[in-house]
Parts: C-alpha cells; structure tokens; sequence
C-alpha cells in the first residue's frame, strides 16, 4: 500500500546535472559507480529516501512525467543497488551492456571479441556426395525428354543438365531375413516329390558374410552385448539369440585367424606401442587349486607403424599387459631400431619374456605414479 509508512535509509547521491534525451540510435543505459570524491563524502551528501515514495514514483510516472528531482531520487536507489555488487558481478553486466561496442569504459577493449564470426556457406547437413553406402537408382528421362526436339514448344532442342535428386531413408534391423519357400507336390501312388527350382538369386549358407561381420561391429568395434542386439532382433520379429550370435561371431573368428596372425607379425614391427590391461570377468574361467593368478584382464596393445597406420591387437585371459607385448615382440626382426612404449607406470604394462628386444619406456605424465 502507497500509505504504508517505508523504513528510511541513508542514501549517498552524487550530484548530478540535468542532462538531455540521449539520442534515438544509442540504446544503451549507462549507471555510473559513486566517484572517489563522493565516497569521501558520503554522509555530507547523503539524501534520506522513503522508499513509500519510490514506489509512488513509479507507479505515477504511468500518468504524468518525472520531474528532474524526482529522477534524481529514483537514480539514487539505482546507484545504491549498483554499489553494493560484486566487482565481477558489475563487470558481467557492462559486458552485455557494452556488447556490439569496441571500448570499454576505461577506453580498453571490451572483454571478448563480441564480433560475429563469418557463418560458413551451406546448411550444415550433409550433402548427397556424402551418402557414399547409400543405394543410387538412376531414373532416366522418357524417350519424348530425350528427343533432339522439345516436345513443348517443338523449335529447341534438349540437352542433359544436373539430375534433381531425391533421397529417402529407411530404417532396417541390424540383420534381417528372407525366407524362401519352395513350393513341392507328392504323387499319392508311387509317393515321389517335386519341389519348384531354386533361385538363381537364393544362396546356398544359411548366415551371409555380412552378419558376422556387423556383429563384431558392434559388440568389439561399438560396444553393445549380444543381449542388446536380441532385443530389436525380437520387436522386428527376426529373433536372434545371444547365444546364436556367439556361435555366428566364433565361427567367423577361426575363419579369420590366419588374418590375425598376419596382423601379429605386421604389429611387431611396429616403432610406437601403447599397452594397458583392465579386469574382465568370464564364468568358464574359473581358476584352479594350482594356479596362483586368479584374476583375468584384457589387454590391449596399439601398435603404430611408420606409415601412421595403426593396428590394435586385444587378448583376453590371466596373462599381463607387459607379458602380451613380450610375446608380441618374439615376432619383431633384427636389425630394426629400438621401439617406444607409452604405459602408465605399473610395472604390468613393462614387456616381459624372452624377446630380448631393447624398448624406450615412456611413462604417461598422468598415470607414471
């Protein structure tokens, strides 16, 4: 309520003259702090302001304009407000204040680079030169588009010109099927069968190349379970179990060990290692009475060659990261300069066995504790 009696408060005004309108084009509202002089002299120039009357101000400047005195005390609340902040709290504010503006208040350079930077030419999406697996299906013109002569206007003539391209996306399980039914009939005498020729198209293997292919993909290249990938395999009514999807990936593995082996010599001619091992948990593994290691681990060896190709080797099993990269350098030749390791600083990631090859170790400045 405007009756209400407002508590009273000292407030420190610095003088002020009466200014003119600011210009139509300057938007910007500057509130200066309290000057030195007028700190100094806080309680010689202190104004007492009811706050009953701020609020009366305001409301009334709906009917009627401001007097210059009337502006003077609103201001002063205004400059009391912008005293008691935070230094950073009041540069914060000048920044977006002063934002589009070169200077700043002390005539140095606004804080950041407020200019927009240059917007690059296109849309951002990709464009169709970028779907390099996507299927293309050439739509070729009729035989009235491909006459010499227009066929609207019959005086000029056609010529080829940039397709208009369309593209369509579609979604599809990770693997799907096609069943084939050939159709057979049975003689009710003799009891002989007829079956309907095969397709040229129908293949003979039950699983394409391309299904374990995409499930190492994903389990080893992308992380998901087998269970992850049963799940939309059932929503999509093509059900593939975990464990069929194991027997498809193993089957594949043995096909591709020779490659894996290949890849062993090509790595252990490498220049740059990088090993480290982390815990893995198998149920078949369990340990025996005899063994004294119990625990299992992954270790994985990334071997970078001359020509920056990388090849990343992973074994699974009680062995060391350092005992994996042993082994691997029992395949490295002679004569060739002395590799580096990048490791932590655990005496696991070390090589060890009979290589007898000399190694540079360099410890990670993170993990060398």
């Amino acid at each position: 309520m405007l009756g209400t009696p407002r508590r009273r408060f000292l407030v420190a005004v610095e003088p002020q003259e009466a200014k003119p309108p600011a210009d139509a084009g300057d938007s910007k509202v500057e509130v200066e702090n309290l000057s030195a002089a007028s700190r100094r002299s806080r309680r010689e120039q202190a104004r007492r302001i009811d706050l009953g009357r701020i609020e009366a101000l305001i409301y009334e400047g709906h009917q009627r304009p401001h007097t210059l005195e009337e502006c003077d005390a609103i201001m002063a609340v205004i400059r009391l407000y912008d005293s008691l902040l935070e230094p950073r709290y009041r540069e914060k504010r000048q920044a977006v204040l002063d934002e589009g503006s070169e200077e700043g208040d002390n005539g140095d350079t606004a804080l950041g680079d407020k200019s927009k930077p240059a917007r690059r030419p296109g849309h951002g999406r990709n464009g169709v030169d970028d779907l390099t697996g996507a299927t293309r299906v050439v739509v070729p013109v009729t035989d009235a588009g491909r006459a010499a002569q227009c066929p609207r206007c019959e005086r000029g003539r056609t010529y080829p010109c940039e397709s208009r391209v369309f593209t369509h996306f579609f979604a599809q399980p990770p693997v799907s099927a096609t069943v084939y039914e050939l159709e057979r009939t049975r003689c009710n005498l003799c009891g002989e069968t007829f079956q309907a020729p095969r397709p040229k198209d129908m293949p003979d293997k039950k699983y394409d190349e391309t299904v374990p292919a995409l499930l190492s993909t994903l389990v080893y290249g992308c992380g998901m379970a087998f269970c992850r990938i049963e799940k939309p395999e059932i929503a999509v009514g093509v059900p593939l179990p975990a464990s069929t999807q194991w027997e498809i990936v193993k089957r594949a593995a043995d096909s591709l060990q020779p490659v894996y082996e290949a890849l062993k010599n090509e790595a252990a001619q490498a220049d740059q290692f990088y090993d480290d091992d982390t815990s893995m948990r198998i149920v078949k593994m369990k340990p025996s009475k005899e063994e004294t290691r119990t625990g299992i681990r992954t270790s994985a060896i990334v071997a970078e060659l001359d020509n920056g190709v990388r090849i990343g080797l992973f074994e699974t099993g009680r062995q060391l990261a350092g005992e994996s990269l042993g082994t691997l350098l029992v395949r490295r030749q002679e004569g060739l300069k002395k590799p580096r390791l990048m490791c932590d600083g655990s005496t696991h990631s070390l090589p060890k066995g009979e290589s007898g090859a000399e190694i540079v170790i360099s410890n990670c400045l993170v993990h060398a504790r």
